[in-house]
């Protein structure tokens, strides 16, 4: 490598070196902190189509129009995220407050009966490990309940530190309504201003990647509300054969549940099993157990392949992302990974950053 290869080359990687401090720095604390305008600027964004729509079918003012599409589309979402929040609000208190009589009359019974079934299996021939069983059983038994009891209060107290919170979400919120309102209405001269802090010769490549992320984000979406489908039809179906009354609601809380990386089908199906098996329905406890093995395997063989046809990154890149992702910002960054190394490889493909060397195309 020559001299001035040299000098190309660490200039490009320190130049990369700076980009990706600077995008962990923006990712991991700006962002946090201009959130509300964020979120205003990505509605607005989204919503513009539908205000052109209107906009043009309509004699009104642009900012009329844009007005009106946004007391729509928060009317709607005010009603939904109203009644969703009252009814998981008023289930979780509920379920939170009757958790230590449930443990009481349904599962320490079950556990004890269950610990005694293995006793007298042990105890003709393991007479002194039997005794011994028992006792752990009834110490675990104990403890079990004092968890669940202080589980249960703790969680109570969570609520109310949710409810004490909610002003200061509500400000945020109210900020973000706001922002909106006036990037919706002058959406234009907004963009335009954007544009006109990044320098001249890189306006071009911003957007163009604005139009690639766009086209990118919508497949992103896609590939993950396939994997929604896959799994709620999968749980359905199981559900079905395992004859579980409700299971078109158990299927879409689990369906969501595995697009969670922090909770996953396991979280649910995996103690329902375990309860069913104290509870001395050995059918329902097996057959959940194989419901959760079959959705893990198929979810860890088609995500890769579905999630890579769709925004174009190899598998192995994929799940290296979403790992690197997770680590270090959490479950929002599992899924935000994978598009940022879309973009690192979108600014190589196209000559803006040299990363990599580009293979020849196959003929």
């Amino acid at each position: 490598m020559t001299l001035d290869g040299k000098l190309k080359f660490l200039v490009n990687t320190l130049y990369t070196m700076v980009v990706l401090a600077l995008t962990f720095f923006v990712l991991k604390y700006l962002i946090w902190w201009l959130l509300p305008l964020v979120l205003g600027f990505l509605i607005a964004f989204a919503l513009k189509p539908v205000v052109n729509a209107v906009y043009r079918m309509s004699s009104a003012t642009r900012r009329f129009c844009a007005i009106m599409v946004l007391l729509c589309a928060y009317t709607v979402l005010f009603a939904l995220l109203w009644l969703v929040l009252l009814r998981l609000i008023t289930g979780l208190r509920g379920l939170f407050i009757s958790l230590p009589q449930t443990y009481n009359t349904i599962i320490a019974p079950s556990v004890t009966s269950l610990s005694a079934q293995i006793s007298a299996l042990l105890e003709p021939f393991f007479p002194e490990l039997g005794a011994q069983f028992a006792n752990l059983s009834d110490m675990i038994t104990e403890q079990l309940g004092n968890f669940i009891s202080g589980v249960s209060d703790r969680l109570i107290e969570s609520i109310g530190s949710i409810v004490k919170a909610i002003p200061a979400f509500m400000l945020t919120f109210l900020f973000t309504i706001l922002s909106s309102f006036f990037i919706s209405m002058d959406y234009t001269n907004v963009v335009s201003f954007l544009a006109r802090l990044v320098p001249k010769q890189h306006r071009k490549t911003l957007f163009a990647l604005k139009d690639f992320l766009v086209t990118t984000v919508f497949k992103y979406a896609k590939a993950y509300l396939l994997l929604l489908l896959i799994t709620f039809t999968e749980v359905w179906a199981g559900l079905g054969l395992l004859r579980v009354p409700g299971s078109i609601y158990w299927a879409v809380g689990i369906a969501v549940a595995d697009l969670l990386p922090a909770i996953g089908t396991g979280l649910i199906l995996i103690p329902w099993s375990v309860l069913s098996f104290a509870q001395g329905d050995k059918f329902l406890g097996i057959g959940l157990l194989a419901l959760y093995g079959v959705i893990t395997v198929v979810r860890n063989l088609i995500e890769p392949k579905i999630v890579g046809d769709n925004i174009g990154l190899p598998p192995l890149v994929i799940i290296t992302s979403m790992f690197f992702g997770l680590k270090l910002f959490g479950a929002v960054g599992m899924f935000l990974a994978p598009i940022f190394v879309l973009i690192l490889k979108f600014l190589n493909d196209t000559g803006r950053v040299h990363l990599w060397e580009i293979p020849p195309k196959q003929k």
